[in-house]
């Protein structure tokens, strides 16, 4: 009786791995790695749809190279398929987003990949992404509030001072004071 065989994924498939995972390693808090993410795509792939097979083998091995812990490899690899299933569309949906906010980060980039997705349209996913963050943004009341939520919830009076510290610094960044 024989085996079938498995589909072999293509021989640049290593290569985007490779890419990813390099990416990942220099910022991994920043939207503009997204760019470098896909043009590794598009430079094996040049637009046309990856393979699953390739989407499996991309995600398993930016997990090896990266050495992502047991607990996070499933909702990175996720991640980097979701990047990669959009990647033709990204580009210009980063550039739109980009217009109608001034930030920009990893996050935002898996979830606008993912809307892009849902969406018929490069400007439906826009839209919606800028709707979901005008929504999110907190006042900062409810900042400090949460805050002094999370101090209060700190065990010893030191770990306080420490996280109170660490809170305030970010607040008083984060608002230009």
């Amino acid at each position: 009786m024989a085996d079938k065989e498995k589909p072999q994924p293509r021989k640049g498939a290593g290569k985007v791995a490779a890419a990813i995972a390099k990416v990942f390693d220099t910022v991994e808090n920043n939207g503009s790695v997204i760019t470098q993410c896909v043009t590794s795509a598009k430079s094996v792939y040049r637009g046309a749809e990856i393979p699953t097979v390739d989407l499996a083998y991309i995600a398993d091995n930016v997990a090896r190279i990266r050495s992502w812990t047991p607990t996070s490899i499933n909702a990175r690899k996720s991640e980097v398929r979701k990047i990669l299933r959009a990647y033709r569309e990204l580009p210009e949906a980063i550039e739109k987003f980009r217009k109608k906010s001034p930030t920009f980060t990893w996050h935002q980039a898996v979830k606008l990949a993912r809307l892009l997705g849902q969406h018929s349209t490069i400007n439906k996913a826009v839209a919606a992404m800028v709707q979901v963050s005008e929504a999110a943004r907190p006042n900062a009341m409810t900042q400090v509030l949460n805050c002094l939520t999370r101090i209060a919830n700190v065990e010893t009076r030191s770990q306080k001072v420490i996280a109170f510290r660490k809170d305030l610094n970010k607040l008083i960044a984060k608002h230009g004071l």
